[in-house]
């Protein structure tokens, strides 16, 4: 599309039942670097300029894919053209994001790219 949006990856957030099952594939086998931890709660691997995050499954959040957004309200438009509704958008001190759900109820976090 032209209409001026530019969507990227942020952060990717994914569910499981072995966290060092998950270190020595996405660290040993595919060479990714750890960038943050939390032993018995969640891995986050560096994968470009996105972080993917494994969490421990634990059936209370969902997996979360946030995006870095240029043409934001353009986005939102499109979304809403398209009968797309917002679950939730920015809160006062929170921070300038909209959410929404994908056709398989998966919730796509949007944040404006400042770069």
């Amino acid at each position: 599309m032209t209409d001026g949006v530019s969507i990227s990856l942020r952060f990717l957030a994914l569910r499981t039942a072995d966290l060092d099952r998950s270190r020595e594939f996405y660290q040993n086998l595919l060479g990714l670097n750890v960038c943050g931890e939390k032993p018995g709660e969640f891995l986050q691997f560096a994968v470009g300029d996105a972080a993917l995050c494994f969490d421990l499954f634990d059936d209370e959040e969902p997996p979360a894919a946030i995006f870095a957004v240029r043409g934001l309200e353009q986005l939102c438009q499109r979304l809403e053209d398209a009968g797309v509704q917002v679950v939730r958008s920015s809160e006062a001190g929170v921070g300038n994001y909209v959410v929404v759900r994908d056709p398989d109820g998966h919730e796509l976090v949007f944040e404006p790219d400042e770069a």
